[in-house]
């Protein structure tokens, strides 16, 4: 994580109502991350986010499929028409912290609690327009050795 600030309480309610299942030994902290570190998030779980990214889970493979997919039918239509709309509508940006859990701050995995729909279309807005200029981005991160983050889900 670039830019690291110093761990931070409390956090806005709704924040903490979504994240009431962490494990009791979590540490908040808060930093900015580049657009293009997005790539390296992981969804968490929910069948729609398993089959838009090819069971892989991790962000960047969902905003491929996305990017490639040639008519928008099925299950996971609506999810994909949010993240379409957000990808065109680049004003989200300044809105709402990224929400992740990690084992480990310095080298992740990063597995994303909130903002699964604004993290995919950033990276498919970077997908549709190569050469557009990279934003910091404020994300709030919980961090605990004591519970693998795959069972971190609220």
């Amino acid at each position: 994580m670039r830019e690291l600030e110093t761990q931070i309480t409390p956090l806005d309610e709704n924040v903490r109502r979504l994240l009431s299942s962490l494990p009791a030994d979590h540490s908040w902290y808060r930093g900015l991350i580049n657009e293009s570190d997005i790539q390296h998030f992981m969804h968490i779980y929910h069948p729609s986010w398993a089959r838009l990214s090819g069971g892989s889970g991790r962000v960047m493979d969902s905003a491929r499929t996305i990017a490639f997919l040639e008519e928008i039918h099925g299950q996971d239509q609506a999810q994909i028409e949010k993240i379409h709309k957000l990808a065109r509508n680049f004003s989200f940006v300044s809105g709402s912290p990224l929400i992740a859990c990690a084992n480990d701050l310095q080298q992740g995995p990063f597995l994303l609690l909130d903002g699964n729909h604004r993290a995919s279309a950033l990276l498919l807005r970077r997908l549709w327009h190569a050469e557009a200029p990279q934003h910091k981005l404020t994300i709030f991160v919980a961090v605990s050795a004591s519970q693998p983050i795959w069972q971190w889900n609220p």
